[in-house]
């Protein structure tokens, strides 16, 4: 059972993931701001929903901003400005690659948490390390030449630029 839910949810993300990036990319006339808001106005109904159902009585007899303290709002504002980062990289880059950056982002974070959270690595951690960063150099081997396998300039610029043969005749 906990398999198929894995498969379910890793399904689930991967079309939510694509969908988000086609209607990012669909219309460029509309900003980052402007979709940010759209996705906001979605969500803000149901967080109000929720606390109405949960926490009414508290927000009635403390406010809605019980419990703020600045380290809450630093969290806040760390996580407003990770969805305008998460964002940007969908629009100008695609879905793999802001997988990639999220990959990269828990990798960074636990080395950081072994020298001031004293953070163990466990085997399979170091497993996991492993093949995100050889899909990271598998996907743009051009990104790092450390495994030998991108191509030599003279060639890259083959790849990319039209041949002498795909140019139309002037007129």
């Amino acid at each position: 059972m906990g398999c198929v839910a894995a498969v379910i949810g890793a399904g689930l993300s991967a079309f939510s993931g694509v969908y988000f990036e086609m209607i990012l990319k669909h219309d460029m006339k509309v900003s980052l701001f402007a979709r940010n808001l759209q996705l906001c106005l979605f969500t803000v109904p149901m967080s109000v929903l929720a606390v109405y159902t949960g926490d009414w009585e508290t927000v009635q007899r403390q406010g809605w901003l019980a419990g703020f303290t600045p380290l809450v709002w630093d969290v806040v504002l760390l996580q407003a400005f990770g969805g305008l980062v998460v964002a940007a990289c969908m629009k100008y880059a695609d879905n793999i690659m802001k997988n990639f950056a999220s990959s990269g982002a828990i990798i960074l974070g636990a080395a950081v948490s072994v020298f001031f959270f004293k953070f163990e690595m466990t085997f399979a951690f170091g497993v996991g390390v492993v093949l995100v960063l050889t899909s990271m150099l598998m996907y743009d081997p051009q990104f790092c030449d450390c495994m030998g396998v991108a191509a030599p300039p003279d060639e890259r610029e083959s790849l990319t630029a039209p041949s002498e043969t795909d140019k139309s005749p002037g007129p």
